[in-house]
């Protein structure tokens, strides 16, 4: 939904005949909302669906639903306590107990403002990195920068020793609610040869190799971030040290590999992107340390805290004294 325009009318569409319409214009106020009854054949344009059916015929409007509304429609049912777990299997986005409570259906669907739907990963990678054809030489200058050294793309497709040099840095797309983590793979052998070109010394200790390979790391996420086009809060994570083992199991959307000239020192670099889990809690839930995965608004409209925001006691506090008691926020998990 649109979360920028105070002045956007949401479109809410309710099926579950006059009864629940009446509540759902009553509930809903006309500066923000525009609520229509309709049929599960006219959810085209629809931003919300608000869905009032036994729990038979609840599986299957939703099906219906994601079929033919778009990708971003959010899906409300509105259910008897003993359809909740109905409701729950059938894949809706938020449920509200009957009868209705006016203020509990506002607060839920103001909610699912902050809390959005997961496009495909493919689709994010897309959006996001239009231009990562070009990272594999990005990458490249990246390294002759650092290192002063010339290097080569190295084609080759061979797996990393299980006693690689492990480094990870994580970019956080906040409001997209994923995570694109950047490794790093140097053979113990390169690491060394690295640090002897760097440092004038034909040995390093331990502690200086890991913090030259976390710094290279660092480096490769900076140049990664300044590509990234999404509008989405992005933060750039610690460098992390660790074993070959958790790299195993990763899948990439992207390899490159570059070789010094001089046939010393390799370097492997794998883009992963993930998705990064989100949840809704009530107000009594937030905690400190938590991160807003989208902007946070009152009942008008007005920013209270942007997406990102990572909570302290006096944020936290802000939004108990602006929304309503029953409204869910949506944080990084």
């Amino acid at each position: 939904m649109n979360t920028t325009e105070s002045a956007h009318h949401t479109h809410v569409i309710v099926v579950g005949g006059a009864a629940l319409l009446a509540q759902a214009k009553e509930a809903l106020p006309r500066s923000r909302f525009r609520v229509d009854g309709g049929e599960l054949r006219q959810l085209a344009q629809a931003e919300v669906v608000v869905l009032a059916l036994d729990a038979v015929a609840l599986g299957p409007a939703v099906a219906a639903v994601r079929k033919s509304a778009r990708s971003s429609t959010y899906v409300v049912a509105v259910v008897d306590e003993a359809d909740i777990a109905a409701a729950v299997a059938a894949d809706v986005d938020d449920f509200v107990r009957a009868p209705l409570s006016s203020a509990e259906f506002l607060a839920r669907i103001e909610g699912l403002r902050d809390h959005p739907r997961a496009a495909p990963l493919s689709m994010l990678w897309d959006d996001a990195f239009p231009a990562l054809h070009n990272f594999p030489q990005t990458f490249l200058d990246t390294m002759v920068g650092f290192s002063g050294q010339d290097f080569q793309a190295d084609l080759t497709d061979a797996t990393p020793a299980s006693d690689a040099v492990v480094s990870r840095v994580t970019l956080n797309m906040v409001g997209d609610g994923i995570a694109v983590n950047v490794w790093l793979l140097l053979e113990p052998s390169s690491v060394q040869a690295f640090a002897s070109s760097l440092l004038g010394v034909d040995s390093s200790p331990p502690e200086v190799l890991d913090d030259l390979t976390k710094e290279l790391a660092n480096l490769v996420g900076g140049t990664l971030k300044r590509t990234c086009a999404t509008t989405s809060y992005v933060t750039l994570g610690l460098p992390r040290q660790l074993t070959f083992n958790s790299f195993a199991s990763v899948a990439p959307q992207l390899t490159t590999r570059v070789t010094s000239v001089d046939g010393r020192i390799n370097v492997l670099c794998a883009v992963e992107m993930t998705r990064k889990e989100t949840s809704l809690v009530l107000l009594d839930e937030l905690r400190e340390g938590m991160i807003l995965a989208a902007d946070t608004r009152d009942a008008s409209g007005n920013l209270l805290l942007t997406a990102g925001t990572r909570l302290t006691t006096q944020s936290a506090k802000k939004l108990h004294e602006h929304l309503e008691a029953v409204r869910r926020i949506c944080v990084v998990e």
